[in-house]
């Protein structure tokens, strides 16, 4: 009975170290300009003012609003 215990236990703690790492690779990352400068962030650290910079084929948060300028400018990045 020790054993099985022991047993699930180590299943356990192994199923939670899997569930975090998941956790962390589908952590959507996001460029933006904050503070003048150009930086990576999670998703979850978006605050007003920051300027999400997007890309073709990326993932956006929900959040956020569009500019409601009548003259948009985009710059194309390589």
């Amino acid at each position: 009975m020790l054993l099985n215990g022991l047993l699930g236990y180590l299943q356990e703690s192994k199923a939670e170290k899997a569930l975090a790492a998941l956790k962390n690779m589908t952590s959507p990352k996001v460029r933006v300009i904050r503070q003048g400068q150009e930086q990576e962030i999670d998703a979850k650290a978006l605050v007003p003012g920051d300027v999400v910079l997007l890309e073709a084929g990326g993932r956006y948060p929900p959040m956020g609003a569009c500019c409601k300028r009548p003259i948009c400018k985009c710059e194309k990045r390589h």
